[in-house]
């Protein structure tokens, strides 16, 4: 059974469906959203942002840039050289100390500027910093107002009202599958809400709600999203240049983790990517090597949520997880036995 989502507009649908985005973020924000979806479609679509670029005065950007390089600094003013998926952007940063700079490096923009053609370079002439704070009155208000109406289960109501979901057909539904999506629901804001570090594996049934709940973790809470195996390169980072995506994101989400043995044809290359994953889940360390030499490690607890769709056949659900679960074990089991086999260090 689906989950009942608020659903969108089909004003949302229409724009979304033009600029080929996501309509969830239509939803997410109170801007023009015209202009989003282009600013979203021209950060993430390569041949969108030639041929805008090249034929118009204004280019809009909304996306979070993957790297950055530090111009100049003066009177607490960097002047950066931002890089997105589809371009670069000559920025000013105004910052109060070393670690606000890099928190808003690091953060979601909405940049106004002008492509600049012998230099392939977007001049920007507004930057925005897109920072997701919580209005705690308005918090409170409506906990108070959810409160009265459900309960004890206000703050639970509250929050799948954020994520999208209507509380009421779950929270006063006395059908058990609806229940149980409640108890669904608790272990995805788990790994959300958790001073520490909070891994989940989650098989349910398709269109359940996992890749939107995925996509607004991406969005808003800085994770990182996957919807098939990631390299190493893609995961951790590049061993050459020591650029790391682990280092700035708040968790990651593997989506559609059931399908991982079949689109990776080779045992060794599962292998070293389930033991990478486990050794950052266990011990908070992602570590790569390019070629013996040079190593990209970082040292960082996250939360990693792994979800996966249990097949619609006759197979008994119990029996396909355990199947899988025992795949990802044995896989795990030879991961850690080629690096014993390697390394005469003695465990604790």
């Amino acid at each position: 059974m689906k989950p009942p989502l608020i659903p969108l507009s089909h004003s949302d649908i229409s724009i979304a469906n033009k600029y080929h985005i996501n309509p969830i973020y239509l939803r997410m924000f109170k801007w023009d959203k015209e202009e989003l979806a282009l600013a979203i479609s021209l950060a993430n679509d390569d041949r969108m942002f030639r041929v805008y670029a090249n034929t118009s005065d204004k280019v809009v950007i909304f996306s979070k840039p993957y790297d950055f390089y530090i111009m100049s600094i003066e009177n607490n003013t960097a002047t950066v050289l931002l890089k997105f998926k589809t371009c670069r952007v000559l920025a000013q940063i105004k910052y109060t100390s070393p670690h606000d700079l890099l928190n808003k490096l690091s953060s979601w923009m909405f940049i106004k500027g002008r492509y600049i053609r012998d230099k392939n370079v977007v001049m920007s002439k507004h930057t925005d910093i897109v920072e997701f704070t919580s209005d705690v009155q308005s918090v409170r208000h409506y906990h108070e107002k959810f409160k009265e109406y459900y309960g004890e289960f206000g703050l639970l109501a509250l929050w799948m009202y954020a994520f999208g979901v209507k509380p009421k057909q779950i929270l006063e539904s006395e059908d058990d599958r609806l229940n149980s999506y409640a108890v669904l629901f608790i272990a995805r804001l788990m790994p959300l809400i958790s001073p520490v570090p909070i891994h989940v594996f989650e098989i349910s049934t398709p269109a359940s709600g996992k890749t939107t709940t995925a996509l607004l973790y991406k969005s808003i809470y800085n994770w990182e999203f996957y919807n098939e195996p990631p390299s190493l390169a893609t995961l951790i980072g590049d061993a050459r240049s020591g650029v790391s995506k682990i280092s700035s994101v708040n968790g990651i989400w593997f989506d559609e983790f059931e399908k991982w043995f079949a689109k990776i044809s080779s045992l060794t290359i599962m292998t070293e990517i389930m033991e990478t994953i486990l050794t950052g889940m266990e011990q908070g360390l992602w570590k790569r090597s390019k070629g013996g030499i040079n190593t990209i490690e970082v040292h960082r607890h996250i939360p990693v949520y792994l979800s996966g769709n249990v097949p619609l056949t006759r197979e008994n659900p119990r029996k396909f997880l355990s199947h899988l679960i025992s795949r990802a074990v044995r896989t795990a089991g030879e991961a850690f036995g080629r690096q014993d086999s390697r390394s005469p260090r003695v465990r604790r």
